[in-house]
């Protein structure tokens, strides 16, 4: 499985503010905000801290059901994480382009620079004859001084979807809802919610590491997201 790891969550003071400011109602707000770093509770970097109120609560999920036109706020709180994943899924999440940040490790200006094992590759699988016809490649393209880049480009046609690539990554809350939405019953592992599990900074899914952030639950149960999955 795939690792998302070293998540941090901002916002929550700004977006739980300004979702008030339509109805003018910044008096009927009851969430509270600490100085702490990391919460314990929830297992990623929180600068805010937030409690939600009730009040604030009730109306953030009132704006959640109303539509994306009405909820606004999502798209202030903001995720920064570390996401190790496959190619192959990494074509699937290069389809979320609105507001989001991908810096990758480079296969252009890495790839060759060491040998490759099976570590390399989700689930330690990919074919040996194809490992060892990337690592005779590396080693040639390392003796050649690294500037045989006909090399890498040969490399980079053998690499084998299942090859590990690492990323951080920056989005919103509105934007990890359409991927909950859109990819919670997806066919991958990878991607497929399996119903609840909270597991942070471990092996998951995308869509269970979503749910697991703070407060997802209670957002995407108002957008109507989390019908159990059966069995």
């Amino acid at each position: 499985m795939i690792r998302l790891t070293e998540t941090e969550v901002f916002g929550f003071w700004a977006a739980l503010r300004d979702m008030r400011n339509p109805m003018e109602s910044w008096s009927k707000s009851d969430s509270r905000f600490g100085d702490s770093n990391v919460d314990q509770g929830f297992r990623v970097k929180i600068p805010e801290f937030p409690e939600i109120g009730k009040n604030d609560l009730e109306l953030a999920c009132k704006l959640i059901k109303g539509g994306t036109e009405h909820r606004k706020f999502l798209r202030q709180i903001i995720i920064n994480f570390v996401i190790e994943a496959p190619r192959y899924v990494w074509q699937e999440i290069d389809t979320y382009k609105v507001a989001t940040v991908r810096n990758s490790c480079s296969t252009m200006h890495k790839l060759g620079h060491r040998p490759l094992t099976v570590e390399d590759f989700i689930d330690g699988e990919v074919l040996p004859d194809t490992l060892r016809e990337l690592n005779r490649l590396g080693q040639e393209y390392r003796e050649g001084g690294k500037k045989d880049y006909d090399v890498v480009r040969k490399m980079k046609r053998y690499l084998p979807e299942g090859f590990l690539q690492r990323a951080g990554y920056h989005m919103n809350y509105e934007t990890a809802m359409s991927m909950f939405r859109q990819r919670k019953g997806h066919r991958l592992a990878e991607w497929r919610w399996t119903g609840g599990v909270k597991i942070v900074d471990g092996r998951q899914s995308i869509c269970d590491w979503i749910f697991s952030l703070p407060f997802m639950e209670a957002f995407l149960d108002a957008a109507g997201e989390i019908a159990r999955p059966a069995g």
